[in-house]
């Protein structure tokens, strides 16, 4: 997996737990971590606070939950 797959993913999906994703590209959630971390420093995912809503489903409410969400463009500060 590259960084551009982990980017598809969550732009198809708009949000998405740690979880799911480690499981869906088959590596190790430290793994993940790395490349999240990598796109959250470009402005393009942001880790949903714990208790926060991102707008997809209600998994985000569940605790101990992480949750990463795409920052869209039209998000982003003028």
């Amino acid at each position: 997996m590259v960084l551009s797959d982990l980017q598809r993913y969550l732009d198809e999906r708009s949000c998405a737990s740690l979880s799911d994703m480690s499981i869906h590209f088959g590596i190790q959630p430290h793994a993940v971590i790395g490349m999240l971390d990598v796109l959250i420093r470009k402005g393009r995912v942001r880790r949903v606070p714990p208790g926060d809503r991102c707008g997809g489903c209600d998994g985000c409410m569940t605790p101990n939950i992480d949750i990463y969400e795409v920052i869209r463009v039209a998000e982003l500060p003028d």
